[in-house]
């Protein structure tokens, strides 16, 4: 009943909110929400309830009618100002008087009504008949006439109330009439007993094909690339045995075994309480992993839940719009190939704009229509039809001028007809396809607008094609490269197609070195710039083709390092390359974010060194050395004690100065791992799987510090060559101002030396001066990868982000506020105690003071009495030593000689200052 009471009065106080005309969708909205809220009720709560007892009152069985009424109330204009006639009658009086009754109205007015009121209990089911309803309704009007009768202010309301009365009366007397009418019982009886809506019941086939396709799903990690099955986890039961706190987190388990059994034996009536268990699962999953931080296990579940909640919501709308016929929905629309033949009518494509403004002249001068047979046709040619086949513009390219850059590539493509797809290739076509696509993710080359290395020079620039065919006797681009690779046959070996990719970039360092010692900005940004590809590409590709290069360790000579324009696939190359890495990367300072701010992306990359130790396939291998639990007689064997957890906290409060302190950390917590365990690992069993967990561990993070060298090492070069570019352009641009200037001071003396030679005193006005428009060189950012600039420019605030910021500013306040109240506390308790306890001391010592001379005077009354008794008389009054005047004549005491002496003067010497 007071769920029933709660759900009615939602739709009940929008009604009573929503009394202006201009409200007349929600109210229509509300009303139609609250019919089919009650049969939803009558068909779920109260007929499976065999009993003829309503469990919740139930709604006037003509309130539809009722709220017509109300509602035409509602939007009855006066015909004066055309305002609301009812304005006073919908709310209650205390609305009116500031939330209480005047005095005079309870005498005249014993049953305050208002049509809002009669809104409220019409749709929570308070009137019961329609003698109630109808006699409320004209309570209205009858205590407004009662309240003014006999007076003379306000007769405005006292007509409104008439006019209201008049209105209303004939359709409250129709009601009555309805309501005793043979037509009127009828309905009545039937409100009574309505017809049941028909729900679609799933059947199991549709919820076991949702889960089978939900085992299907896979899951890549963004960190370690890689893949796995995304439910395996959420198959069985958890073992509540192992995982003992398991039920302190979660209240009520769910797998998808269990759910499995339910739809087996039919425990789902409505698809609603299987979404509810599936999602129960994932939501266990992060009730419980969230607070330990199993971080790769919360993606899972999330990435879980994402894909069956569009699962979900695709078939069950698919399968209630067929009538329960369809158990498939559309989820798998990205998997589904267009046909070449399409059914549907083909629409022309727009004409030209030139040909639209040709014929809207056209249609301006010759406003009649024309027939087919009066409009001119050329000369030898026959008319087309209009119908047919869509006309598929041509594409006319011009030989003799610059070809635009997708035009380029596909005319590259169109001499390679039997191109595979990347997917199909193997062995060690497939690894330079891998190799090929990472370059192509770099942002100079395939981002990238300023630096073009996708198509050939004289292609793209006809105008120095003599020039660069003189200079580059070899010219390759990477489609051309791409096509070769993907047509097959052409290359026979790795080492063909790596060397024509690096025939790219350094084909582009030849041409443009002239530039660059030259000056020319364009020739120094293509020089700088292929130089640093071509160090990145002999990174990358000896990383992407490890496995096909050629063992000659026992050859050892220098080091290649620098730009190479060729290298060959072989192990001390890629032994080099990681030489040269590391050098760039593990003294490189990092660039530490502030509080509040956004992390940089050293910090970013930092943060995934990290994770990839956290996969949920190594999280047994990790338990060893995630926290700071170690033997008693650890530090016996290893001098720094170093874990998982330290590292991290150690990150986030930016202790690590640069890459290496997080790495060096981070390798010495696996060997002292090994150093410890190995001495035992032959009979402790705990030892042996620490030093294998070590041993795998150790591997796999050496993996993840290549793949952060060659991601920042390529980060830190293209930042400092971005660097160079940019104040080349601010140096060429400051010189051009000077310039600019250095003429503008000629040109005004060159003009005052006429004036003097012609003997005219030029006046400032005649002096024309002309104006400087020196534009800037514009401080691009070069990186791609970051598409963000960190100087958001300015914009006026909204009102709410005033609201925010002034919030904000009050919060912050109140936290100063209440810190100054605690610390001032907080020391005014200190002084309390400090006070208090010297006060204690003081009369501590006071007493005993006293107690002291109290003992001291009654043993010397004490000794004056015996002194009496012995010779008669009284003794004199002479002072007692004190104690260590009385010992400095005891026997056996070392003599203690003190002297004074002048003090000696001592002159300051002080340094003196050489100027010379």
């Amino acid at each position: 009943s007071d769920f029933a009471h709660d759900l009615r009065r939602i739709f009940a106080n929008c009604l009573r909110y929503n009394t202006n005309p201009n409200d007349k969708p929600f109210r229509d909205l509300a009303k139609a929400f609250l019919e089919s809220t009650d049969k939803y009720m009558y068909m779920l709560i109260q007929h499976p309830v065999s009993s003829s007892k309503n469990i919740y009152p139930t709604l006037l069985y003509c309130w539809t009618t009722c709220l017509d009424i109300l509602n035409r109330i509602v939007y009855l204009e006066s015909p004066e100002d055309k305002g609301q006639t009812a304005w006073f009658f919908l709310q209650p009086v205390t609305y009116f008087f500031g939330g209480t009754l005047p005095a005079e109205y309870q005498e005249k007015v014993k049953k305050p009504m208002d049509f809002g009121t009669i809104t409220s209990n019409l749709i929570e089911g308070i009137y019961q008949n329609v003698d109630s309803f109808v006699k409320d309704c004209r309570l209205v009007t009858t205590n407004c006439k009662a309240y003014y009768v006999g007076r003379d202010d306000d007769v405005m309301y006292a007509a409104q109330a008439n006019r209201l009365e008049q209105y209303l009366s004939p359709q409250l007397d129709q009601l009555e009439k309805y309501d005793k009418s043979q037509q009127g019982q009828d309905a009545r009886k039937a409100f009574k007993s309505p017809d049941l809506i028909k729900l679609l019941k799933p059947t199991k086939p549709f919820y076991n094909s949702m889960l089978e396709d939900l085992r299907r799903t896979t899951y890549t990690d963004k960190y370690t690339k890689i893949t796995e099955p995304a439910v395996s986890q959420f198959e069985n039961p958890v073992d509540t045995s192992l995982i003992q706190d398991y039920l302190q987190f979660v209240n009520t388990p769910m797998d998808l075994l269990t759910i499995r059994n339910k739809v087996a034996t039919g425990v789902y009536k409505i698809p609603e309480d299987f979404e509810y268990d599936v999602n129960l699962i994932f939501k266990n999953c992060e009730a419980y992993n969230i607070p330990k931080r199993n971080d790769h296990i919360v993606n899972l579940a999330k990435h879980c839940a994402k894909i069956f909640k569009k699962m979900y919501a695709s078939r069950i709308r698919a399968f209630e719009a067929s009538g329960g016929k369809k158990l498939f929905g559309d989820d798998n629309k990205k998997d589904k190939k267009r046909s070449l033949e399409s059914t549907t009518p083909t629409i022309a494509p727009p004409p030209p704009k030139k040909m639209r403004q040709e014929s809207t002249s056209a249609k301006q001068k010759s406003p009649g229509p024309t027939s087919a047979s009066q409009q001119a046709v050329p000369k030898g040619k026959s008319p087309k039809p209009t119908g047919g086949k869509r006309v598929v513009p041509r594409i006319v390219i011009k030989t003799d001028g610059p070809m635009p850059l997708h035009v380029a590539i596909a005319k590259i493509k169109e001499g390679f007809k039997c191109r595979r797809q990347h997917k199909e290739l193997h062995s060690w076509e497939g690894a330079c396809s891998r190799f090929f696509r990472e370059l192509k993710r770099h942002p100079w080359v395939g981002s990238s607008k300023r630096f073009v290395f996708d198509a050939p020079v004289p292609m793209l620039h006809p105008e120095i094609k003599a020039v660069y065919l003189n200079t580059i006797k070899s010219p390759m681009d990477l489609t051309t490269a791409e096509c070769k690779l993907l047509q097959g046959g052409i290359y026979k070996h790795p080492q063909e197609f790596v060397d024509d990719v690096a025939l790219v970039f350094a084909n582009a360092v030849t041409f443009n070195k002239s530039g660059d010692e030259q000056g020319d900005p364009t020739s120094c940004a293509y020089f700088d710039a292929s130089r640093h590809l071509l160090r990145y590409t002999r990174w990358l590709s000896l990383e992407y083709l490890s496995a096909f290069l050629f063992d000659d360790s026992q050859n050892e000579g220098e080091r290649q390092t620098g730009p190479l324009p060729h290298w060959k696939l072989t192990v001390s190359n890629l032994n080099d390359s990681r030489y040269e890495m590391e050098n760039v990367v593990f003294k490189q300072l990092l660039d530490k974010s502030e509080d509040g701010d956004r992390v940089t992306w050293m910090e970013s990359e930092c943060e995934k060194l990290l994770k990839s130790l956290r996969h949920q396939t190594d999280q047994k291998r990790m338990t060893f050395f995630i926290r700071e639990e170690y033997p008693l007689d650890y530090d016996q064997y290893i001098k720094k004690r170093v874990w998982w957890m330290g590292c991290e906290t150690k990150l986030k409060e930016w202790k690590y100065d640069t890459f290496g302190e997080l790495i060096s950390d981070l390798r010495l917590i696996f060997e002292n791992a090994l150093k410890y365990n190995g001495r035992v690992k032959d009979y402790d069993t705990t030892s042996k799987d620490a030093y294998e967990s070590a041993l795998h561990m150790s591997g796999k993070l050496e993996v993840a510090i290549q793949k952060l060298y060659l991601t920042a090492g390529d980060r830190i070069e293209r930042e400092k060559i971005e660097d160079i570019i940019l104040d080349r352009e601010a140096e060429i641009a400051q010189r051009a101002e000077e310039e600019e200037e250095e003429r503008i001071r000629s040109e005004l003396l060159k003009q005052r030396e006429r004036s003097r030679n012609s003997g005219v005193e030029p006046s400032r006005s005649s002096i024309a001066t002309p104006s400087l428009k020196i534009r800037r060189a514009p401080r691009r950012d070069l990186d791609f990868d970051n598409p963000f600039d960190d100087q958001e420019g300015s914009h006026e605030q909204t009102e709410m982000e005033v609201i925010n910021k002034q919030k904000n500013i009050y919060e912050k306040q109140l936290r100063d506020r209440a810190l100054g109240f605690n610390v001032t506390k907080n020391v005014g308790i200190r002084i309390y105690h400090n006070l208090f306890w010297r006060s204690q001391a003081i009369g501590w010592s006071k007493d005993v003071s006293e107690r002291i001379q109290q003992t001291l005077a009654q043993q010397n009354i004490e000794v004056n009495a015996e002194k009496l008794m012995e010779t008669g008389e009284e003794p004199k009054c002479t002072p007692k030593p004190s104690l260590v005047a009385s010992l400095l004549h005891s026997s056996g005491r070392s003599q203690v000689k003190m002297a004074l002496s002048k003090p000696v003067k001592r002159k300051n010497k002080r340094k003196r200052l050489f100027l010379g």
